[in-house]
């Protein structure tokens, strides 16, 4: 069996295990973490970009990749890895961002609606808050980092502990799509743990209930490399 049959199957029985049980998780809501007045900037992304490496040589090839380029994130390339992320609606996704081309460091709401990044809190790139996102600090010169995010609140009131366990299948879904989205646009990344809780309290206010981070993703362009004499 190739590996793009085993990915759709696997694909297909986490549809089927959710279709078996029971009512949908609860949508994300943008506005726990907006309020009602979010008086923060919003900048559009270009269109997504297309894939140009297929799903087959994608699953044969990627590699988890924690060091980059210093080449800036195309806008269109974030905008396609963060929407194959926010597919499933009970999924937010935040963008902690270091070098993606037209947009200011710091923290991001990705707004699915209108395929846009709105600024949460700037951060620039030399502050030393960076440094207590992450557990492995070399992810603090990722370009940038995907927070999957959830309502563990919601989906724990609405399906009790196996509410839950749907939630954090969900966010790993998405994550693995953010890496497959990004490989097939010549990107290269690697799923890990996300922002450490205390930090995203911190920064944005994210309480680990009502919104929390489920896990992450650092993604950018292939390191360059060295010229040879």
């Amino acid at each position: 069996m190739n590996l793009v049959m085993r990915h759709l199957i696997a694909s297909r029985l986490i549809t089927d295990l959710d279709g078996r049980s029971g009512r949908p998780l609860p949508e994300w809501d943008d506005e726990l973490l907006l309020g009602a007045d979010t008086g923060t900037a919003t900048v559009a992304l270009s269109d997504p970009t297309p894939p140009v490496h297929s799903l087959a040589d994608v699953l044969r090839q990627r590699r988890a990749q924690r060091f980059y380029s210093s080449t800036p994130i195309q806008t269109g390339d974030l905008h396609a890895v963060c929407a194959a992320a926010a597919k499933d609606r009970s999924i937010g996704v935040l963008v902690a961002v270091r070098n993606v081309e037209g947009v200011t460091p710091g923290l991001h709401l990705y707004r699915d609606d209108t395929g846009s990044l709105t600024c949460l809190k700037e951060v620039p790139v030399d502050s030393r808050e960076r440094e207590g996102w992450f557990l492995q600090l070399e992810f603090t010169a990722s370009p940038a980092v995907i927070v999957i995010s959830g309502s563990i609140g919601a989906a724990s009131l609405s399906g009790g502990s196996h509410g839950y366990r749907r939630l954090l299948v969900n966010g790993g879904a998405a994550a693995y799509r953010s890496w497959l989205t990004a490989c097939r646009r010549g990107l290269v990344g690697s799923m890990f743990a996300g922002l450490l809780q205390p930090a995203l309290r911190e920064a944005i206010g994210v309480d680990g209930w009502d919104t929390a981070g489920l896990i992450g993703f650092s993604l950018g362009y292939p390191p360059d490399l060295p010229e040879s004499d």
